[in-house]
């Protein structure tokens, strides 16, 4: 009886750690393995002609929405449905991010994005002496109540092999907020999440009222200044007030 209960044992002992070998095996595989979205990406390549053209016309764009808010806020009786949309192509973006390829000299090269329905996915490979994997991140865009841009992190991955963001979070500060330039992280909610600032202390920074990823597109729906009365009736006010004083 004794005998066949340890004989059980080692048998049963053998099985799991066959079985965890096995999942090692196949974690090391899957983290290997690059995703989808990024094997076709990575193939792409941008001519230097290709960056310049992407580069300008999101400066473009950058401008033409600075005009019409700058517009928008000098109009005291505009009406709220006043707004614009501006669409972002995938292509524009991997141009843009094309010119880091050459600039990155460290433990991570070749960054990628590609917008899907509904959400966005950033890949970029991370380079050790033993090992070379694509770390990505799905991002889920939304709008605050504030009317700010907001990226929620749904999902990470090593290669193709899914990271627990719960774990993840565990061994990050709680309530932290890191700022690089325009975007904050925000590691104090459920999950982590990106906010993109649009110069909140600028009267004449437009508020985001809608944003839509379609496959290869993103499109972000502009309102215009909170206080786009205000402006135009405190300029006029200032203007008579200097008027009586001559």
């Amino acid at each position: 009886m004794i005998r066949k209960f340890f004989t059980r044992l080692l048998l049963f002992s053998i099985a799991i750690t066959g079985c965890l070998v096995l999942a090692a095996v196949v974690a090391a595989y899957l983290a290997t393995q690059q995703p989808e979205f990024y094997t076709e990406l990575r193939a792409q390549e941008f001519t230097l002609p290709q960056q310049k053209a992407a580069e300008a016309s999101l400066r473009l764009q950058e401008q033409e929405v600075r005009r019409w808010s700058a517009k928008a806020a000098a109009l005291q009786d505009a009406p709220d449905s006043d707004t614009m949309s501006v669409t972002i192509t995938q292509s524009q973006l991997n141009a843009q991010l094309a010119a880091v390829k050459g600039n990155s000299r460290g433990d991570w090269q070749n960054p990628r994005i590609h917008i899907a329905q509904d959400s966005i996915e950033f890949g970029v490979e991370i380079v050790t002496p033993k090992v070379t994997c694509v770390l990505s991140a799905q991002l889920k865009p939304t709008v605050t109540p504030q009317r700010r841009l907001q990226l929620d992190l749904v999902a990470m991955r090593v290669g193709r092999l899914p990271l627990p963001i719960k774990t993840v979070l565990g061994w990050l500060p709680r309530d932290a907020r890191l700022a690089e330039g325009d975007v904050e992280l925000d590691l104090s909610g459920s999950s982590p999440r990106f906010l993109v600032k649009l110069a909140d202390n600028d009267p004449k920074s437009p508020r985001v009222q809608s944003v839509t990823c379609a496959q290869g597109e993103l499109t972000i729906e502009f309102l215009r200044p909170a206080d786009a009365g205000g402006l135009a009736g405190g300029r006029d006010e200032a203007r008579q007030v200097a008027a009586n004083r001559q």
